[in-house]
């Protein structure tokens, strides 16, 4: 059976980032970047973690 791990990385610029990994299978997994604010709450989700920081250095 499949399961989601949910990993905190450094923070960047002030803003929460998480490593999601929902494993499906055998050699079937699917990575998410999501950021958060201080608080918790989400802002976004992402394929990549350069993706995201360049949100955030772009348009946050």
């Amino acid at each position: 059976m499949g399961e989601t791990i949910e990993k905190r990385l450094k923070d960047y610029k002030g803003y929460q980032v998480w490593k999601v990994t929902d494993n499906k299978g055998f050699h079937d997994e699917e990575v998410t970047y999501m950021l958060n604010d201080q608080d918790g709450d989400n802002i976004d989700c992402f394929s990549s973690l350069a993706d995201l920081k360049r949100h955030v250095d772009n348009v946050l």
